[in-house]
């Protein structure tokens, strides 16, 4: 058995091959944790050669579904389910990529277990500055990962994907494993989110409030899988909601430099 602890949800892998689990051990060592588990996991590989690996097999391109409640992923090289009242999960598969599969199917997992403790997975990049939190998101392509970049000495959470959870008067930003390639990732850590901020490229670095009704669907259709279910979704906005009247949310027109710091050191909070 596998112990993970991500993003505040632990997770109990149970794996085979031994060589598999050897390599989760060392990618996630980071991670590692005892305890009891939220979710229970089990996972079984069948190596593939790579000349036999086609392009449409892969577990990011197979095609995902909800069924009574169940998250199910089906295709001719891997069969998931995620069911979120039993808290299990499997994974069946024969790839010649194992852990970048494991890696995809696990932010399924997480997405689940942050929903379970009134959270949610974000797709923002994250960055701690003065021991704050500030979650950067948009669509693909409108500057997250040019931020991280941006973001000199200061500690990066993720530069894809952060676990977001409520505190009592506050939200707190999680680190994750979850990064995009060429990244040399950071410690397991957390912080109190200073704001929401939704990217804007512009030639011009300015701060600008969002509405609250616009706030949530943005933030909304940055999470992903889990608002595909519309139980869970009627879930999550009501979070979303909560979430944003503790912590402001704002448009952040940015170039491609770093000047957008200047401009939060004055602006974050109004």
């Amino acid at each position: 058995m596998i112990g993970l602890e991500i993003s505040s949800v632990k997770i109990e892998l149970k794996v085979e091959p031994k060589s598999l689990a050897e390599m989760i051990r060392d990618r996630y060592r980071e991670y590692i944790a005892d305890g009891s588990a939220q979710y229970s996991v089990n996972v079984a590989w069948e190596p593939l050669e790579i000349a036999e690996n086609r392009p449409n097999h892969t577990i990011d391109q197979a095609e995902g579904r909800y069924d009574h409640g169940i998250y199910v992923i089906a295709s001719p090289s891997y069969s998931a389910t995620i069911d979120q009242k039993s808290t299990r999960a499997e994974l069946l598969f024969r790839s010649s990529r194992p852990l970048e599969d494991i890696e995809y199917f696990l932010r399924i997992v997480i997405s689940h277990g942050l929903l379970g403790l009134g959270g949610f997975l974000f797709h923002s990049a994250g960055i701690v500055w003065e021991q704050q939190a500030y979650l950067f998101f948009g669509k693909s392509g409108s500057g997250k990962t040019t931020t991280a970049r941006n973001a000199g000495k200061r500690l990066i959470l993720s530069d894809d994907l952060v676990g977001v959870l409520p505190t009592d008067e506050n939200v707190a930003a999680h680190s994750t494993p979850f990064w995009n390639r060429g990244w040399a990732q950071q410690a397991k850590t957390s912080a109190l989110v200073a704001g929401f901020y939704r990217l804007v490229k512009s030639q011009t670095v300015t701060l600008e409030p969002m509405r609250e009704s616009i706030a949530v669907s943005e933030i909304l259709s940055c999470i992903p899988i889990v608002p595909q279910n519309e139980a869970y979704c009627a879930q999550l906005i009501p979070t979303i909601q909560n979430m944003i009247a503790k912590v402001g949310v704002h448009y952040l027109h940015l170039r491609q430099d770093d000047a957008y710091w200047d401009v939060l050191r004055l602006g974050a909070g109004s």
